[in-house]
């Protein structure tokens, strides 16, 4: 004669009843879910735990460890644990025990999913959400994946040569080394005067201290824009009018 799961899970509770209150607490998560007095459900998770540590074959983890102390001392605070590290401890060898010893709850599909790195492809057991959010499984397979980087413009490129250091050095020696409008010598750029940063004649650039100059260039952009802002209005009114 063969059993099915449910026939095997209802003799396997009806062995020890304890078991049937701990399925339903680890399925609701919670005692009032279940519908089980939190004194009753208490009861049946000590006499559980105490069945696992006893009679169940099984190697040894740190939440085993917790579980074991947690039985001798019947205190979190006796054996330095936090209670809600505790309760972790307790629900994860519950559910092992339910699963892997008695087998009379099923293990949920989606629980764990299979998981290779894209570098030196070792697989792993992780989570559906882990999986989704892991691209590599260490620093080392991040660092070894060679990274475009983005083209350095021009302007950019300019800045940083020495040609141009040794020109804005020039400049501002010309005018004594300070700013000719606030006559200060501390933070001092230079400046185009017509904002255009390749025309690097000498009469084009001054030496401005850094804030008058931000303020100088933010002025300057913002009448281009309001120049280019008319020209487009402009334009859009005169293709309205020729149509």
């Amino acid at each position: 004669m063969t059993l099915d799961i449910a026939t095997l899970e209802d003799i396997t509770i009806s062995l020890n009843p304890e078991h049937g209150i701990v399925k339903k607490y680890l399925e609701s998560g919670n005692w009032k879910k279940a519908g089980i007095r939190p004194q009753i459900g208490k009861h049946a998770v000590f006499e559980t735990l105490q069945y696992h540590m006893t009679c169940c074959n099984f190697e040894a983890n740190s939440e085993h460890e917790i579980v074991q102390k947690y039985l001798e001392y019947k205190s979190w605070k006796k054996i330095g644990v936090h209670q809600h590290e505790g309760k972790r401890s307790i629900q994860k060898v519950l559910r092992f025990h339910m699963i892997h010893c008695l087998r009379v709850m099923q293990e949920p599909s989606n629980q764990n999913v299979l998981w290779k790195c894209p570098v030196c492809k070792i697989e792993m057991m992780l989570t559906p959400t882990q999986a989704k959010k892991r691209k590599y499984c260490s620093f080392e397979c991040f660092k070894s994946i060679p990274r475009k980087r983005k083209p350095t413009s021009e302007r950019r490129t300019f800045r940083m040569s020495p040609e141009w250091r040794n020109l804005r050095k020039r400049r501002i020696s010309d005018f004594g080394n300070i700013c000719p409008i606030t006559l200060k010598k501390d933070r001092i750029d230079v400046h185009h005067i017509d904002s255009d940063w390749s025309n690097n004649d000498p009469d084009n650039l001054i030496p401005l201290q850094r804030e008058l100059h931000r303020l100088v260039t933010a002025r300057a952009n913002y009448d281009d824009f309001l120049e280019a802002r008319d020209r487009a209005i402009f334009s859009s009114i005169t293709r309205v009018w020729k149509q």
